[in-house]
């Protein structure tokens, strides 16, 4: 299943918090800022509490929906390869005012 724009979009966002700074943030550093046990990979517990930290509440369904869509190893967490693929066709779009 397919997620919303502006929903990926704000996703990118809050993942790149706590400071959001002129320069964007690449995929690589918003996972690792979202990757609280730095096992490389992140639970849906990991990306449930950094959305809901900066505004956006995810429901537990939603992550389900997120991780359906994106974890292709069905291993049940996001590898950065997988959260690459998951963000970057909605990391252009964004533009800091």
């Amino acid at each position: 299943m397919l997620l919303s724009r502006s929903l990926l979009t704000g996703l990118c966002i809050v993942l790149a918090s706590p400071a959001i700074v002129m320069a964007r943030p690449n995929a690589r550093e918003i996972f690792t800022l979202a990757d609280k046990n730095q096992d490389n990979a992140l639970s849906h517990s990991e990306l449930k509490q950094q959305a809901h930290k900066f505004g956006l509440m995810f429901s537990d369904a939603k992550v389900s929906e997120i991780f359906a869509s994106s974890d292709r190893n069905r291993n049940g967490s996001l590898d950065l390869g997988e959260f690459q693929d998951l963000i970057a066709p909605h990391q252009s779009t964004h533009k800091i005012r």
